[in-house]
């Protein structure tokens, strides 16, 4: 997720902190792997608006995130964002 962060630090945010919280449900059965995750990106700083966050999480999903495209068909992953300027 590292390059969420250099995106917006690329597009001249000021991004103080930033954090995701991750929520997941497993299968019942052996072997229980994860069935559904949802990652919750935190984003701190001033000058944040929600085109570059939503910009950034999404080029990092479909482009750059190697865990993600490994996963995506495998598993329903989902994301949320809040953002505190």
């Amino acid at each position: 997720m590292l390059d969420v962060v250099l995106m917006l630090k690329k597009g001249r945010k000021n991004l103080e902190k930033f954090w995701i919280d991750v929520d997941a449900e497993v299968a019942e059965q052996h072997p229980k792997v994860f069935t559904k995750v949802n990652l919750k990106y935190n984003f701190t700083g001033s000058g944040l608006d929600e085109e570059s966050v939503v910009r950034a999480i999404e080029l990092s999903r479909e482009k750059y995130c190697a865990v993600y495209g490994m996963l995506k068909h495998s598993v329903d992953i989902t994301y949320t964002y809040e953002i505190n300027n």
